[in-house]
């Protein structure tokens, strides 16, 4: 079964080759029980809103967007000639 690179999420192309994406090393969060409010306070505000935006953004962009945009950043037409 082929999919379409229309259908085809980048995001999901690296959580198999890297597994959950995340801009810092969880290590079980610090056990959360024995992290001290400003740790809270900077994972809560900063560290897993980092998180949400760049899954968001992987999950936003399919494998035809980037083949689409590589063509036009190197100036080749896609347009088929039938003859």
């Amino acid at each position: 079964m082929s999919e379409s690179p229309s259908d085809i999420k980048v995001g999901r192309i690296l959580r198999v080759l890297e597994g959950p994406l995340s801009v810092t090393d969880e290590d079980d969060e610090n056990s959360a029980a024995n992290e001290s409010s400003i740790r809270k306070c900077i994972r809560i505000n900063v560290w897993e809103k980092m998180n949400s935006s760049l899954n968001e953004l992987v999950d936003s962009v399919t494998l035809e967007d980037l083949a689409e945009d590589y063509r036009k950043r190197n100036g080749i037409d896609n347009t088929m000639y039938y003859i």
